[in-house]
């Protein structure tokens, strides 16, 4: 199942939606990630087929027969950087979701291995790697080793920046789903997200949206796994059903935080602002109206004053709302649909309340 990206801000409209995952610590068996050892023990790197003639299947029951040598066959095709990345996808998508754990192991040493030479096409490979991911995380049982995979995806700054942004992704989805591959996997999956939002790339960005995205998307609570405490934030939940409910406002708030850093930081890309901005409105900062709205005026580009001047029908009030039929008259005509959405939703939260002003909000 293919998972849709972390969507930010567009024209007009705050987004929010699912992730989309390519693919991703245990220790690889004869090499450290990237090395182009993979656990099994086949020499390989991304975009080179491994040695599949010479591979014997893991001993299987004989009705599993057909379908173990069908995986080796589908897995040189996968691997050879020399094939159309539509024939790769196309097998990547007929694996299945009974997976050995060699079969597994397989693909984490592909996912983990750095491009290769042969491998012309890296928007495909990327493309690739996502589906193979999104493949493990639909297994029938939760493949051992994956959270340690995409965090090891991410941690490799050699990775290219689009496989370690769709590792953080995937991070998310897959503690969605319950992280059940290892008791301490979502604790460790909260602790990178932290860490990674303290990055001068738009993985902050990435990062930020996620732990936003988990701790609203559960009734305002992140589930813990039980006996296991967030990083830095002194929080401990001894597993009961309460997910941690009553210390929820110590995370809201370091995200809030995050938020407004990131938002104001000369060092972020725009990318990481845009996140900002539209983590700021959904959460109703109004300490965030006031950069937001000179974003809006001067932002350092189209995309992020667009994303501003989405965010000012969000948190917005009368003030907000003669500022934005100024920038009407403006002769850019890319501005106009955030504007006139922006209008929009700021005159239905003044006919519910006409005293309303960013102040009060």
């Amino acid at each position: 199942m293919k998972r849709q990206r972390i969507i930010r801000f567009g024209t007009g409209a705050l987004v929010s939606a699912g992730l989309f995952w390519p693919g991703h610590h245990p220790a690889w068996a004869g090499g450290s990630p990237g090395s182009g050892a993979s656990r099994a023990g086949v020499r390989m790197e991304s975009g080179s087929a491994p040695s599949v003639a010479n591979q014997s299947p893991t001993p299987a029951a004989a009705g599993d027969v057909s379908s173990a040598v069908g995986f080796w066959s589908s897995a040189a095709l996968i691997f050879d950087g020399d094939a159309k990345i539509t024939a790769r996808l196309s097998a990547a998508h007929g694996l299945g979701r009974d997976l050995s754990p060699e079969q597994v192991s397989e693909l984490y040493a592909f996912l983990e291995a750095l491009p290769g030479r042969r491998e012309k096409n890296r928007a495909g490979l990327n493309l690739l790697k996502n589906d193979l991911i999104s493949l493990l995380q639909d297994q029938t049982h939760p493949p051992a080793g994956l959270t340690g995979t995409l965090i090891a995806i991410y941690r490799n700054p050699a990775q290219d920046p689009v496989a370690r942004d769709y590792a953080l992704q995937h991070l998310v989805t897959w503690y969605e789903q319950g992280a059940a591959d290892a008791p301490d996997a979502q604790s460790r999956i909260q602790s990178v997200l932290r860490q990674a939002t303290r990055e001068n790339t738009s993985i902050a960005g990435t990062a930020l949206l996620g732990l936003h995205r988990l701790i609203t998307s559960d009734s305002g609570t992140l589930p813990l796994a039980a006996g296991n405490a967030v990083p830095g934030a002194n929080i401990q939940w001894d597993g009961g059903p309460s997910r941690f409910s009553a210390d929820a406002t110590v995370m809201n708030e370091e995200i809030s935080q995050t938020a407004l850093q990131m938002l104001g930081s000369a060092n972020q890309p725009s990318a990481s602002q845009i996140t900002a901005i539209q983590v700021c409105a959904e959460r109703e900062i109004a300490e965030a109206l006031p950069a937001i709205q000179a974003l809006a005026q001067t932002g350092g580009g189209t995309a992020l004053r667009i994303s501003a001047i989405a965010a000012l029908g969000y948190l917005g009030g009368t003030e907000q709302a003669v500022l934005l039929q100024r920038l009407e008259a403006e002769p850019n005509p890319a501005l106009r649909p955030a504007i006139e959405g922006a209008l929009r939703r700021l005159q239905t939260k003044l006919l519910k309340n006409p005293a309303l002003t960013q102040n009060s909000l």
